[in-house]
């Protein structure tokens, strides 16, 4: 079902991403962590979002490390260890 999606392009991403995160009628949970997660995203071309949000709400909630099996991730995001 996903596969037939397809990807939508770095910049019309970030733009909805920060129109989502600006609006004031929504309420985003992690809202540090996905405006943190977006700059990683936008600054980064070896890192996926979804890696970064999930990075950064692990150490929200205090995890020193995330294991992953992508050696791009465990590279280029902090706190991240090749599984």
């Amino acid at each position: 079902m996903w596969s037939n999606i397809p990807p939508i392009p770095l910049k019309g991403s970030v733009r909805r991403l920060n129109a989502i995160l600006t609006a004031p009628e929504l309420k985003v949970e992690h809202k540090e962590c996905v405006w943190s997660a977006l700059k990683a995203y936008r600054t980064s071309t070896k890192v996926d979002f979804t890696d970064a949000l999930i990075g950064q709400v692990g150490n929200k909630y205090g995890c020193t490390t995330t294991l992953t099996i992508d050696k791009s991730v465990a590279k280029n995001l902090p706190n991240f260890t090749l599984a």
